[in-house]
């Protein structure tokens, strides 16, 4: 019993209160990780709660530590970890309110999505700021090295290395902020970016990084933002009441009519409608001459479909009804062979 009452007045009450603020946060890390609502997958909820209970268990074990062994400036350690801990919650909770209160929500294939916007951001970069540099001051305190505050090689070392890091950190977030403040890619919007190949649909823009689910794979696509700002992006959300415009090619012989394909074209599109119901069966498709070429004539097939998110499924749609369809009208969709080599006759071999 004394060596336990040793124990624990080798603890002052501060202490105490600091190892019982970090066994709640240590009991309830699920929960506090789970109040910020803009978490990107499950995957990454669950790191951060586990980075936080790891936090501290970590801060746990230095102010135990401390009471069982006299180690130099270890109860300073502890207490900067307790600082970086409060300043994390704090940081944590103030973003999750902000996203409550300037956060825009919406549904997005059936997901409901909450998404930053430019109100949010520029208060939690404020926010941000504010506790660190409170965070700082505090630990200087704790440190007991306030004379640094007097010179200015400590703040002159954070400028600098603020100054070294400016490529990294700078051009992603201003462009994060014209992003958001522009509103070109909210969240639901389906772009195409061709030059990296990219088809997906928006889901969040943070002060470094644009976050899309990519139609195709159906993966989590992350691009930063200067390099989002760099290419030429295809918002195809914004389209009219209609429906979205899209259209195939095919390369079909001189001999088909017009009004051949003309039927071929109709009845298309309502045998992919069949398949793919996004397909609007309500507007008319239509069909034009692309180009006459040396060997077919390209045929281009315009329809609208009436859900961006159901676009490549829609293509799939009309190539397959394109495929059946040819094979019954035995209307040939490659390119037809007008070269003809001449066979040779016996005779003319003889002459030769």
């Amino acid at each position: 019993m004394e060596v336990i009452e040793s124990f624990l007045n080798s603890f002052t009450h501060f202490d105490l209160l600091a190892m019982g603020f970090n066994l709640l946060v240590l009991t309830f890390a699920g929960q506090i990780i789970s109040r910020f609502p803009a978490q990107p997958h499950r995957g990454a909820q669950s790191r951060r709660t586990w980075g936080l209970r790891a936090l501290n268990i970590g801060l746990l074990s230095l102010y135990l530590l401390s009471g069982l062994v006299k180690i130099p400036h270890l109860r300073e350690l502890s207490q900067t970890g307790l600082v970086f801990l409060v300043t994390y919650l704090c940081i944590h909770f103030a973003q999750a309110w902000l996203m409550q209160r300037f956060g825009r929500e919406r549904s997005i294939n059936g997901e409901q999505i909450k998404s930053y916007t430019y109100q949010s951001e520029m208060f939690g970069l404020l926010v941000l700021l504010a506790a660190n540099m409170l965070a700082f001051l505090v630990i200087v305190n704790i440190w007991e090295v306030t004379n640094w505050l007097q010179t200015t090689s400590v703040v002159g070392g954070l400028l600098v290395v603020l100054f070294a890091t400016r490529e990294v950190w700078v051009p992603d977030t201003i462009q994060g902020l014209i992003i958001l403040y522009n509103g070109d890619f909210e969240p639901g919007s389906v772009i195409e970016i061709p030059e990296l190949g990219l088809l997906g649909i928006t889901l969040r823009t943070t002060l470094t990084q644009t976050t899309l689910r990519d139609l195709q794979h159906h993966n989590l696509v992350v691009i930063p933002n200067h390099k989002l700002r760099n290419h030429s992006a295809r918002i195809l959300s914004n389209s009219p009441s209609a429906g979205l415009v899209q259209y195939v090619d095919f390369n079909i012989g001189f001999k088909e009519s017009s009004k051949t394909i003309e039927n071929f074209c109709t009845e298309l599109v309502k045998q992919a409608i069949a398949i793919e119901p996004a397909i609007n069966a309500e507007t008319k498709p239509r069909c034009y001459v692309k180009e006459v070429g040396d060997h077919a004539v390209t045929w281009r097939i315009v329809y609208r479909i009436t859900n961006v998110f159901r676009l490549l499924q829609s293509r799939y749609a009309i190539n397959r009804a394109a495929l059946d369809l040819s094979r019954e009208l035995e209307i040939d969709l490659d390119t037809p062979l007008t070269h003809q080599i001449k066979p040779v006759t016996t005779s003319e071999q003889v002459s030769a």
